[in-house]
C-alpha cells in the first residue's frame, strides 16, 4: 500500500532560568566610593507548548485504511532489476495511544520478486503545520518523510523527500478510493519529471476493517 515511502516526533516544553550575577566583599579603602550594585536578571522562560490529550481528529480521516489488505501490482524497471509483477500484505492499525496509524506492508518473494520490498509507515497531524504527516523506513535503508493536505474527493497524496543510497529524491504517493479497494501509486521527480516507481490495486480483506 505504500511501498517504503516513516517519522516519530515528540514536542518537549523546557523551562530555562537564568542565575544571578554576584560577587564576594573584598575590603576597601574608607575613602573609596560603594561599589554599584548588579541587578539580578530576571529568569529566561520559554513558553510551554500545549501537549495534546488526544489525538486531533483531523486523523479520523485516515482510518478507512484500518484492517488487513491484499495488493497486486507492478514495478517499473529500474537500475537494478527489471519491471516485475509484485504481491504483498498490508497490516494497518492505530499505534501509540492512537497518535499514529501504523502501515506494515511486505511484498511476497516470487520468482519474478527475488528480493521482495518491505517497509514501515506511520501516518500522523502536526497541528504546527495543520497537515498530516508520514515517516517511512524500509528493509533497504530507504527513508521518506511526506506531508499531505488529506483527502480531495477519494484521493489522497503525499508528498516529500525519499533518502536512498546517499541521495535525496522528492516522492509522491497518490492514493485513490474505489469501493473497498484504493490504487497506490508511487513517483519520483526526476530531472524535473514525475516518473511511476510501481502502481498496486489493493483489496481490504473480506470481513475486517
Amino acid at each position: 500500500m505504500t511501498r517504503v515511502h516513516i517519522v516519530s516526533a515528540s514536542l518537549l516544553a523546557a523551562l530555562v532560568a537564568g542565575g544571578a550575577l554576584g560577587a564576594a566583599a573584598q575590603d576597601t579603602p574608607a575613602a573609596a566610593p560603594p561599589a554599584a550594585k548588579t541587578e539580578a536578571p530576571a529568569p529566561a522562560t520559554a513558553p510551554a507548548a500545549a501537549m495534546p490529550a488526544r489525538p486531533d481528529p483531523a486523523l479520523d480521516a485516515l482510518r478507512w485504511f484500518l484492517g488487513t489488505w491484499r495488493c497486486k501490482g507492478q514495478a517499473s524497471a529500474s537500475p537494478t532489476s527489471p519491471a516485475h509483477p509484485t504481491a504483498a500484505d498490508v497490516h494497518v492499525a492505530t499505534e501509540l495511544g492512537g497518535f499514529w496509524i501504523g502501515i506494515h506492508y511486505a511484498e511476497r518473494k516470487t520468482a519474478a520478486n527475488p528480493h521482495p520490498n518491505a517497509g514501515i509507515v506511520h501516518w500522523g497531524y502536526d497541528g504546527e503545520t495543520k497537515k498530516l504527516v508520514a515517516g517511512s523506513v524500509g528493509n533497504v535503508g530507504a527513508y521518506a518523510i511526506q506531508a499531505s493536505t488529506g483527502w480531495q474527493g477519494d484521493t489522497l497524496v503525499w508528498e516529500g523527500p525519499f533518502h536512498t543510497g546517499g541521495a535525496t529524491i522528492q516522492g509522491r504517493d497518490t492514493f485513490v478510493r474505489k469501493g473497498r479497494a484504493v490504487v497506490h501509486t508511487a513517483e519520483l521527480q526526476i530531472d524535473g519529471n514525475w516518473q511511476k516507481v510501481d502502481e498496486e490495486t489493493c483489496t481490504r480483506n473480506a470481513g475486517k476493517k
